[in-house]
């Protein structure tokens, strides 16, 4: 129950009932669920988003959220085994699911449902259907008839409509279903209302309620603070002359965005270099971490996404611009002499060919899978990578985990905290992390190992959801004994893959040169690749370390490095022809273009008269 005065377009579903009224009060509206939890890192990631397409569709789409730590029932009712998980229902039946931070299928089928809503919330009036038989069928064009027509297609006029066009090559006309009162000002949410209503409200209201309408207060705020700084810190100096010079071309580009390419931005970024940092919104190892990540020095049991989130928005205080998007390809020439031609072209995903003098490969690596019989077809339906994810939707329940190394004994760890029983499945008999980790595993009373011990298949059932739906459950794994040769079934709930990582370095196949795994070579105590001009760091060149700390570290000194092969590889003169990103200057602007930049921004210029006024104003924000 929300206080009036609530403008929130995004509610939380405390409990199962809630789920089921808001299905029966959104009518022919979709609504469209994410399941979450707060210590899974895509769903951090892909919370803004949800929020802003919330926005985009606010009055004609339901949008709610279901905490799965909070809300088992609903979770476990909808079969949930994966984070984040959006479902979008119509008229109360689920017409699609999906799992994973997937942006574009989160638009997509939020427009496709909306369209179709809009096309079926409609209604016929009575007197346009007496019209409609009149020409058509007489006999019908009763009092009588048409009354009973009517309350036998009132719950779906679109139907109705459709079934007599079919029939007589003509459907009666139709208009817009009038919204109703209570279901308009929960979509589109109304901050207005009367003193009255507000504090009636507040005083008969539980203390679960007011606990609620806080965190939805709070989380409204927040979210309006978020939206100011992103529109700040998305036209600032360095964003505004990459936008406004044609063809600009980069003095560095930095290809990925974890711990490694967000530290080599915010040095890049301080030592006035303008950087962009390619990278997709969503994904990347420590984005996938939980409360795990106890060995960060400063954010001791940081949730892993939020940790990218502060990198993030301490890079983009320095003017770095971070781009939603990935690499396919760089054409990196170097001639007979060893020079290399510059600029780099840099071919991405969606905004095109990208120039820069000066690159950083950050990539990072992806988890590796056993590839075994009913691995595929099982992901998400019970296997995972990511015990931080999609672990809490298995408490109580009995889960596996697959690895020796360090992030096996992690997740085995706090699923132990988690789940009634921890099996813990490896190849050899000894595991290859570190001893710290080992000793907490072996000492935790509900982890069992199963040593020299291989995964040979994955298997599972069809169970029904609430709504009749059948969905794929995992039920068991076959393992085999490595030293006996035997074969045993483990009946489990769930299995978490942890078994290593394989570095991104698809894109630069050919163009730097790279070890047996994948993985770029250094040469020495540097970030400097094969190519001049081209540094690595982070995973995507340390299979030894592939820390976070190490990452970060490893960031800097490209970034540094960078620094340092600018000044010894001049770059003006090329600049002065093909021009550069720099910071843009707004002592160049006119007073017409100052004025509109800080209306944009929402920025008063209280007593402003001179154009150096308005300039210094703008400086002033940034």
């Amino acid at each position: 129950m929300a206080l009036a005065g609530s403008v929130s377009a995004v509610k939380e579903l405390f409990t199962h009932k809630e789920f089921q009224d808001v299905l029966k009060e959104a009518g022919g509206r979709p609504v469209v669920i994410d399941y979450y939890s707060n210590s899974c890192g895509p769903c951090h990631m892909i919370a803004p988003v949800y929020r802003k397409i919330s926005k985009q569709f606010a009055g004609r789409a339901y949008f709610r959220k279901v905490d799965v730590n909070r809300n088992r029932e609903t979770s476990s009712a909808q079969r949930i085994s994966s984070m984040p998980t959006f479902q979008f229902f119509m008229k109360g039946k689920k017409v699609h699911q999906f799992s994973g931070a997937d942006e574009n299928s989160l638009r997509m089928w939020t427009q496709k449902l909306v369209d179709q809503a809009d096309r079926e919330d409609v209604i016929v009036t009575r007197e346009d259907l007496m019209e409609f038989y009149k020409k058509h069928d007489e006999s019908k064009a009763t009092d009588e008839s048409i009354d009973n027509i009517m309350k036998k297609n009132s719950k779906d006029f679109a139907k109705m409509a459709s079934l007599l066009k079919k029939k007589y090559g003509e459907a009666p006309k139709t208009q817009q279903a009038p919204k109703p009162e209570k279901a308009k000002k929960d979509t589109e949410g109304s901050s207005k209302g009367s003193d009255k209503d507000k504090g009636t409200g507040i005083k008969s209201a539980t203390i679960e309620e007011l606990r609620e309408e806080l965190e939805r207060r709070e989380e409204d705020a927040a979210v309006e603070k978020q939206d100011y700084e992103d529109k700040l810190l998305e036209n600032n100096p360095c964003s505004l002359n990459r936008n406004r010079t044609e063809g600009a071309v980069e003095k560095v580009v930095i290809i990925g965005g974890g711990p490694a390419g967000m530290t080599a931005a915010i040095y890049a970024a301080r030592a006035n270099l303008c950087p962009l940092v390619l990278a997709p919104k969503l994904g990347g190892q420590l984005m996938a971490k939980g409360v795990d990540v106890e060995n960060y020095p400063g954010m001791p049991r940081e949730n892993g996404g939020k940790m990218i989130e502060i990198m993030k928005a301490q890079a983009r205080g320095f003017f770095a611009e971070v781009l939603d998007d990935s690499v396919l390809s760089l054409n990196a020439s170097v001639s007979m002499n060893g020079s290399v031609s510059r600029p780099f072209q840099i071919q991405t995903n969606r905004t095109g060919v990208i120039k820069a003098h000066t690159i950083i490969i950050a990539t990072g690596a992806d988890s590796k899978w056993l590839d075994k019989d009913g691995e595929w077809e099982y992901r998400g339906h019970g296997v995972s990578s990511c015990a931080a994810c999609d672990g809490y939707l298995f408490r109580g329940k009995s889960c596996a985990v697959v690895g020796g190394g360090d992030t096996a004994m992690e997740e085995a760890l706090m699923l132990s905290r988690i789940c009634s029983e921890v099996t813990l499945v490896h190849r050899r008999d000894s595991f290859r992390a570190s001893s710290v980790l080992q000793q907490r595993v072996l000492e935790n009373k509900n982890i069992n190992v199963r040593w020299n011990t291989e995964v040979i298949k994955f298997d599972g059932k069809m169970e029904k959801t609430e709504n009749g739906e059948e969905v794929k459950v995992l039920t068991n794994v076959e393992l085999r004994d490595l030293v006996e040769g035997t074969m045993t079934s483990l009946p489990i709930d769930a299995a978490f893959v942890a078994i290593g990582h394989i570095p991104n370095t698809g894109f630069v196949s050919g163009v730097v040169e790279m070890d047996k795994n994948g993985y770029i070579e250094l040469p020495g105590r540097s970030t400097r690749t094969s190519v001049p001009g081209i540094f690595a760091a982070g995973d995507v060149s340390d299979h030894v370390y592939r820390q976070a700390i190490t990452s970060a570290g490893s960031g800097s000194m490209a970034a540094l490095d960078v620094e340092k092969y600018l000044s010894e590889n001049p770059i003006d003169d090329h600049c002065e022809v093909e021009k550069c990103v720099v910071q843009e200057d707004f002592g160049t602007w006119s007073v017409k273009e100052l004025r509109h930049h800080l209306g944009y921004l929402g920025i008063k210029c209280v007593g402003c008269s001179e154009k150096s006024d308005f300039s210094d104003k703008l400086k002033a924000q940034y």
